[in-house]
């Protein structure tokens, strides 16, 4: 997934692609880049009267970096093999392969590395300032036939 856009002028989509990117980081899916620049606006804003026209795609939007994201997405594009000569296996393909045969990681916050628990901490400890575990929480889900 390559995500980008701008935040201070676009701040709530900038907002939304953190937390797409940090899903996406937390699950381990492999090859995500994101790119927040801090200028700029998302296509048909008003803009300043000495801005260029924020218009949607391909556009220079007045030389400014936002300008480029589709440099940084060609190079993207090419880290992962997409450019290659036809019949090459890409880069994504190997790591999606790689991802698809990893061990089950622990979530975020599971303990210390690995998602071993705490030394000395009490069964069932939450991490400091997190809220105890709720029964709905922990119970199981019920499956629809």
């Amino acid at each position: 997934s390559f995500i980008t856009c701008a935040g201070w002028g676009d701040r709530g989509h900038a907002i939304w692609a953190n937390e797409w990117f940090t899903a996406m980081l937390n699950a381990g899916v492999p090859n995500v880049e994101m790119h927040i620049y801090a200028r700029g606006h998302h296509p048909g804003d008003r803009v300043g009267p000495d801005e260029p026209p924020s218009t949607g795609g391909l556009t220079n939007r007045g030389f400014i970096a936002y300008g480029n994201w589709p440099a940084r997405f060609i190079e993207w594009f090419r880290d992962l093999g997409f450019l290659n000569q036809p019949g090459v296996e890409t880069q994504a393909a190997k790591d999606v392969a790689t991802n698809l045969t990893r061990p089950e990681r622990a979530p975020p916050g599971a303990g210390r590395r690995g998602g071993a628990p705490t030394p000395g901490a009490p069964s069932g400890a939450t991490p400091a300032g997190a809220p105890p575990a709720t029964p709905a929480a922990t119970a199981p889900r019920p499956t629809t036939p």
